[in-house]
């Protein structure tokens, strides 16, 4: 009898696999959150724990009513940014406005007070879930071989919506900045974390203008860049053509050197 696993893609030439203990069988709940943390198409294995940690932060919906928390009018002080990050924001329970949030950058806490005496109940019932919810688990900080783990509170899942924004501000400028680059440029990388660029000659909606241009930017993609991809790179334009990325990636040879060790940098190759 064959044993029962589940596959996920780690990047683009690489599967993590999951094995059931045949003498307890399959963790359903296991299983479901693998796949879902596969489908976030992690580039690397960190990546796909540190997705993975992220779900089994999740409330089980059994045990655990649903309850949205949010943080708007989020306000960063960036030049008060000490020990950890200043800022101020409204918190939101299922889309109710019910306290002031705040940080002075300083390393002391983040503190939150309700906008009127009407509002402490619900602040009440949120901190009551929030200490209900599993520990955040943090894979990139070990200690005694373990990953990191912290109760569950509201002070922490505040700052952990805070991390998150600020993550998706990142990721915005970083988009922006690879939307820019690659109208002249072949760009990769580490998709949302940082790219390296090899300028061209032409932007690259000219050189695909001709049959000649095509054919010489697909022979230096396939046999310039691809083969010095490192784990979890990619080619990170989406203004070329689907038939220019459908070759496999090649090993790197011996010979093969590296365009540019700095991120964001800029190369030039004659097309």
């Amino acid at each position: 009898m064959d044993k029962e696993e589940y596959k996920v893609r780690i990047g683009k030439d690489k599967q993590l696999v999951y094995h059931p203990d045949p003498y307890r069988g399959a963790d359903a709940e296991f299983i479901r959150r693998f796949q879902e943390a596969g489908a976030s198409h992690p580039a690397t294995l960190q990546d796909f724990f540190v997705r993975l940690a992220e779900i089994q932060r999740q409330p089980v919906h059994q045990n655990i009513p649903a309850m949205q928390i949010e943080l708007r009018n989020i306000k960063v002080a960036e030049h008060m940014s000490e020990e950890t990050t200043a800022f101020t924001a409204n918190l939101y329970v299922d889309n109710q406005r019910i306290a002031f949030v705040k940080n002075e950058g300083r390393g002391g806490s983040t503190n939150y007070q309700p906008f009127k005496q009407e509002d402490v109940p619900n602040i009440r019932k949120a901190e009551e879930y929030c200490n209900n919810l599993p520990p955040a688990v943090y894979p990139e900080t070990v200690i005694d071989g373990k990953p990191l783990a912290v109760p569950m509170n509201l002070e922490n899942y505040i700052d952990d919506l805070l991390d998150k924004h600020l993550s998706q501000k990142e990721r915005e400028k970083f988009n922006k900045r690879i939307e820019k680059h690659q109208e002249d440029s072949i760009l990769y990388g580490i998709p949302d974390k940082q790219y390296y660029r090899v300028k061209l000659i032409k932007p690259i909606a000219e050189i695909l203008k001709s049959l000649k241009g095509m054919e010489a930017l697909k022979h230096n993609i396939h046999e310039k860049i691809i083969p010095r991809l490192k784990e979890g790179e990619s080619i990170l334009n989406t203004n070329l053509p689907a038939e220019l990325m459908r070759l496999e990636r090649k090993r790197p040879t011996k010979q093969s050197s590296r365009i540019d060790d700095s991120p964001d940098k800029q190369q030039v190759r004659k097309i």
